[in-house]
């Protein structure tokens, strides 16, 4: 029994996507050392793996994040989790701008 059949892909219009990442980063610049809560709620694997890549940041090639808006030498506090008295299926970051990086 096959698994595929032969079919041609509908036309998608192409639609700039804007990450909201950009603006997020923006907004935590302004507010240094300041812990942040992201508004929408995600997934936990999402959750866990976002405040991983955004904690990291420094340390990998930002071309191939998955989240835009990272500048080179950012250095961030990430923790993720759940709002004490929110939806145990609702997951957030909180992040903390703690500026560049200074000499490596």
């Amino acid at each position: 029994m096959p698994y595929t059949v032969e079919s041609i892909p509908p036309v998608v219009p192409e639609v700039q996507r804007r990450s909201r990442w950009v603006e997020l980063f923006a907004e935590c610049r302004e507010h240094p050392n300041e812990w942040r809560r992201i508004i929408d709620p995600m997934a936990k694997a999402t959750a866990a793996q976002i405040a991983s890549d955004i904690r990291n940041a420094h340390r990998r090639d930002l071309a191939k994040s998955r989240v835009r808006g990272l500048q080179p030498e950012d250095r961030w506090e990430t923790v993720w989790g759940n709002e004490p008295d929110g939806d145990p299926v609702e997951f957030f970051i909180w992040l903390k701008y703690m500026g560049k990086r200074r000499g490596r």
